[in-house]
């Protein structure tokens, strides 16, 4: 009952804070507010007393005694400040919600179930909805309780709780339980995207009990890479791929994992598995064409990584993410044959380099007129950083300076974009400008 006491505070809070002509009455509201906010709730019911005498005719001044009683668990008295309240204004839903509140925690059911009901019809809200579920299923009414849940599913579709007590009630109480797993299921879908992965897995391991499908697999496999389970998230894709081998979705998941478990080998067999499939999702091509030449690159088979990159620019010419990936694949092979103790550079390199710094840079202007595109912003911040950098090799310090500020623009939490806008400064004699961006690479 906790979650229904917090709404009725913010409501409370809400009336508190109102605005009103009236000096005095403002200045006890005021009071009553700040005793509120430092939890002394003793002075605070003084000065709802105090209100309350001072203006009996008025429903608010015994909304907020009747809310303070509430934050005191003098729930009894709680209900009979709000009942004087809907005596006064039987119009108004607040009162109606937290008498209703005051029932519950009293468990009088039936007489929370009247006052939700009653502020429905006055205003029908997601917690009168919720409230009067919990009220009914604590009555054994659990067909009444699923009846309510629905209605609130009716406004609130992305709600997940409500989707986990309906099944939890369809699947325990009404013996429904194919309903009940699949509101199960779609609760944990929502909790997953709404981040909260923990609650999520809890509740597909109870699914996985009694029906352990691919789609779950996956699923719960999402939930455990949000929360970096990554050998656990490896096994629920394993098992879902064993159960559905044509599906190519585990595949594209679990070879994301395998790049994060250093698995590289493992992660081209699945993206090329993707690939492979030829799957409608785009999104999905390029994450896998990406993930092969990240892998490659990692295996340091630049040849392969250019080649693929060079394929996938071939097959979606539109993607920028591919030409991105295609030069700093060579700027790579080429910086590392760059001795760190030599002031000669070769001309291959420069070569190599003056080409890259052509093709980013005719790529950054055609993704700047819309002829490019990703699904990804990260890829136009590495974009402008690879630009950068190659401008700052042949000098152009300046235009430099704005490739990294516009990447930072994008990723404003990647310190080395900042490190390298430092040292560039540092080079020009921008002492200030080049502390305060190592100051930030620094905190990040």
């Amino acid at each position: 009952m906790k979650k229904l006491q917090f709404y009725a505070l913010i409501l409370l809070s809400f009336l508190i804070i109102g605005c009103d002509k009236d000096k005095q009455k403002k200045q006890l509201l005021e009071q009553i507010k700040n005793f509120q906010k430092q939890g002394q709730y003793s002075n605070a019911l003084e000065k709802s007393s105090l209100l309350a005498k001072k203006f009996p005719n008025e429903s608010r001044s015994y909304i907020v005694l009747g809310g303070i009683l509430l934050q005191m668990d003098r729930f009894a008295e709680a209900k009979q400040a709000f009942s004087k309240a809907i005596d006064l204004d039987p119009q108004n839903g607040d009162p109606y919600y937290f008498r209703a509140t005051a029932n519950f925690e009293m468990d009088s059911f039936a007489d929370a179930l009247a006052d939700c009901s009653q502020l429905i019809k006055l205003q029908p809200m997601e917690e009168a909805y919720e409230l009067c579920a919990l009220a009914s299923a604590k009555a054994k009414n659990y067909q009444q309780a699923v009846d309510f849940y629905s209605q609130l599913l009716t406004l609130n579709p992305q709600n997940a709780q409500a989707y986990h007590l309906r099944g939890i009630i369809k699947k325990d109480e009404l013996q429904d339980k194919t309903g009940g797993l699949e509101d199960l299921f779609q609760a944990g879908v929502l909790y997953t995207d709404q981040g909260d992965d923990e609650q999520a897995i809890e509740i597909f391991d109870i699914i996985a009990q009694e029906n352990a499908t691919s789609q779950l697999l996956q699923e719960r496999g999402r939930a455990k890479v949000h929360l970096q389970d990554w050998q656990g998230a490896e096994k629920d894709f394993s098992q879902a791929i064993t159960l559905e081998p044509n599906d190519w979705r585990p595949y594209m998941a679990r070879c994301t994992v395998r790049i994060e478990l250093k698995d590289y080998q493992g992660a081209l067999h699945d993206c090329n598995q993707v690939i492979s499939s030829a799957p409608k999702d785009a999104v999905s091509l390029i994450d896998a064409y990406s993930a092969i030449i990240n892998a490659k690159a990692k295996l340091q088979d630049y040849p392969g990584a250019y080649q693929t990159s060079q394929k996938a620019i071939h097959d979606m010419p539109d993607i920028l993410d591919f030409y991105v990936l295609s030069a700093s694949t060579v700027v790579s092979v080429s910086a590392s044959t760059i001795s760190s103790t030599s002031t000669v550079v070769s001309a291959s390199t420069i070569q190599n380099f003056e080409e890259q710094l052509s093709m980013i840079t005719q790529a950054v202007q055609l993704y700047e007129q819309q002829k490019l595109h990703t699904p990804h912003v990260e890829r136009v911040a590495d974009a402008y950083a690879l630009r950068g950098a190659l401008r700052r090799f042949f000098g152009e310090h300046q235009g430099a300076i704005q490739d990294f500020s516009k990447a930072i623009e994008l990723l404003p939490n990647e310190a080395e974009n900042y490190q390298m806008r430092a040292e560039i400064k540092q080079q020009i004699g921008d002492e200030k400008g080049a502390r305060e961006d190592f100051a930030q690479a620094k905190k990040l």
